[in-house]
């Protein structure tokens, strides 16, 4: 009998996002996988309603379940999974993870993709419940690992983003090199403030939600909507010279999916200073780090200029980036289940 696993989102996964990742990272390890969306859509008639809908997402209060509890659970029991990984997914109740649990010979797990500082205290309360029935919490963040036991978590364990083998990859470029800079994100205040000192240089922003942007900002000739996402990214920064990574205010001193798909994409990445991003690679030597936004610039500049340095810490960061994919993340959660051991790789 193969082995089998359950993989809970919160919806309809897209071809690059992290449940897909790990979907196939858990298929190369010999995991008969399935992934089922919990996400029940409703429809509001009334802007009042939608307005309504808006609010409760905000406060996580007076909501019921994502899923249809009895359904899932007949899916999964049928299934019969060795173990069962929840993406995020708060509003989920304590009995329901609990019996989620009981159905998985190794147990329920959560990896959870963001920060909790997301959401307001009155609905932090609310996970209380959910996170303590998990066998453990898996948070990308090591600063983060404390806030879950504050949350209630019983274990909480640190397990980095990674990159996937069949998406990120170094691509040849079709038109040559297009852009001195570039940036794969999408909008954000604090993203416009640190991205509108390199409008200066040839500037290309891949992402979405720029459209927030003021009528009159120099980064609206920058914004390549459509362009660039998902898939398309390799391509795009292969056109690159600089690859400009932004890890957001909320997130720390970690690190974001971006910290390794872009050196995966063979990219040059320069991104502001952090501490877990150190840990993975060498300032100067596998990627280039900034502190202020004269430094970011200077780095920038400097960078266009010598060509050979900028090739040397690609070839430097793609060896530094091998054991740093969804793979080896998903053999760690592996031998986590099956042993109670964290082991992860590709750290300085």
């Amino acid at each position: 009998m193969s082995k089998r696993l359950v993989l809970l989102s919160q919806g309809v996964p897209a071809n690059n996002s992290i449940e897909i990742f790990y979907k196939k990272a858990f298929t190369a390890l010999g995991y008969n996988v399935i992934v089922l969306p919990v996400t029940r859509q409703k429809l509001f008639a009334s802007s009042a309603r939608r307005a309504l809908k808006r609010l409760s997402r905000i406060s996580y209060r007076g909501l019921s379940p994502d899923l249809n509890p009895a359904e899932t659970l007949n899916e999964i029991r049928q299934f019969q999974p060795e173990f069962i990984i929840v993406f995020r997914c708060e509003r989920l109740t304590g009995d329901f993870v609990a019996t989620l649990r009981g159905l998985a010979t190794h147990g329920c797990f959560n990896i959870y993709t963001d920060s909790p500082f997301v959401i307001p205290g009155a609905g932090a309360v609310q996970m209380f419940s959910p996170i303590s029935e998990y066998d453990a919490i898996f948070t990308f963040s090591r600063a983060l690992v404390p806030v879950f036991f504050q949350l209630g978590a019983k274990r909480v364990e640190w397990l980095p983003f990674g990159w996937d083998r069949n998406v990120h990859h170094p691509s040849a470029s079709e038109n040559n090199v297009a852009f001195e800079c570039a940036y794969f994100g999408s909008w954000g205040p604090i993203q416009e403030q640190w991205l509108t000192v390199l409008s200066d240089f040839n500037l290309a922003i891949f992402g979405n939600g720029w459209y927030h942007l003021p009528k009159k900002s120099p980064l609206f000739r920058s914004w390549r909507q459509g362009e660039g996402i998902g898939v398309r990214m390799a391509k795009e920064i292969a056109r690159s010279q600089v690859v400009f990574n932004l890890i957001r205010a909320e997130h720390g001193c970690a690190h974001s999916m971006k910290t390794f798909e872009i050196p995966a994409c063979g990219g040059f990445m320069l991104s502001n200073r952090t501490e877990e991003q150190s840990l993975f690679f060498r300032d100067g030597h596998d990627a280039v780090f900034f502190d202020t936004f004269e430094e970011m610039k200077d780095k920038c500049a400097f960078y266009l200029s010598h060509p050979t340095l900028r090739t040397d810490i690609i070839k430097n960061a793609l060896s530094r980036i091998k054991e740093n994919d969804y793979f080896s993340r998903a053999r760690s959660i592996v031998d986590y289940a099956e042993r109670g051991t964290m082991k992860l790789s590709g750290l300085l």
